[in-house]
């Protein structure tokens, strides 16, 4: 490893580097975080490593990896830092796909961390953004059942939830388990 022990230096060189040398150095050090962050399990590291992968022109890279980070927090109890990680990722995003997918960690997030009027907010966006995608999910897919658990959890009116998603119940393309769950 290189490291320069002055800070001045450090800046002097990366400022006169050209553009493809320092996307190549910053997918180098992207690599190199990346495995010490999945040995380690370290969220920092995974942080810095989108990061770079991000400044390497990697986008996807980064996502991936800040919905990783995101995912393992909100499973060792750390949903609002979860929700701080999953809104970076959700910035990179361009995909209607992406944003989808990582609309729904963050909502997962926000119930988790008993926030379900900011999950409702969440999901409704979801739920607009759902004619874009395709194939579009069934209404009541995962992002559907959250939507009514955050609209129950946060005080919403029991008949307008109900008449909302009576017919998305009925939809053939309905899962019996989602039906179940509902």
């Amino acid at each position: 490893r290189l490291l320069s022990r002055h800070e001045l230096l450090t800046s002097v060189v990366l400022s006169n580097m050209s553009a493809v040398a320092r996307a190549m150095l910053h997918r180098f050090v992207a690599m190199q975080l990346e495995g010490e962050a999945t040995a380690t399990q370290s969220v920092s590291l995974l942080w810095e490593s989108s990061e770079h992968w991000y400044e390497a022109a990697d986008a996807s890279r980064a996502i991936l990896l800040l919905r990783r980070c995101g995912l393992h927090l909100i499973g060792i109890g750390m949903p609002q830092e979860a929700i701080l990680v999953l809104n970076r990722a959700d910035a990179l995003a361009t995909e209607p796909s992406e944003k989808y997918s990582i609309g729904a960690d963050r909502a997962r997030a926000l119930l988790r961390s008993e926030r379900p009027s900011d999950a409702v907010g969440v999901l409704k966006t979801l739920l607009s953004l759902k004619s874009s995608l395709h194939p579009s999910p069934p209404r009541l897919d995962e992002v559907g059942l959250m939507y009514l658990q955050a609209s129950w959890e946060s005080g919403g009116s029991l008949s307008e939830i109900d008449n909302r998603h009576l017919d998305a119940l009925r939809e053939s393309a309905t899962l019996p388990q989602d039906r179940a769950e509902a």
